[in-house]
């Protein structure tokens, strides 16, 4: 079910998402967002929740983001229970993440995200 999620659909909640992570790592620590619904062009994402450690010192921290329901209707995808874990790192421009995503009780799939100023890419 996985294999046919389409690679966009996760940048899109990630690029929203990632505002948040988007803080000075020497005065922040641990950062939690919920959201009830987020919204864009292509899916409609409910409880989505976002969970940020980033030691003071430590070059990366350890993201955490789950929904419990994700649809893209006009695509046909519907999906529930959508987790990635993933190292957080930033460097220069931008912001990467690469780790598993699951769905439901599906096998582990390899994702990764990189967010720059000029643009994202997701493998």
């Amino acid at each position: 079910m996985l294999g046919r999620m389409p690679r966009a659909m996760l940048p899109l909640l990630l690029m929203t998402c990632m505002q948040f992570a988007c803080v000075d790592t020497a005065s922040a620590r641990t950062m939690q967002a919920h959201m009830a619904r987020v919204t864009t062009a292509v899916a409609v994402l409910e409880d989505v929740h976002v969970h940020l450690d980033w030691p003071a010192t430590a070059t990366q921290g350890d993201l955490v983001l789950t929904a419990a329901k994700l649809d893209a209707s006009d695509l046909g995808y519907h999906y529930r229970n959508v987790a990635w874990h993933c190292p957080l790192r930033r460097a220069g421009g931008h912001w990467r993440c690469d780790g598993n995503l699951r769905v439901d009780r599906s096998a582990p799939l390899r994702f990764a995200v990189d967010l720059g100023d000029t643009g994202s890419d997701a493998s």
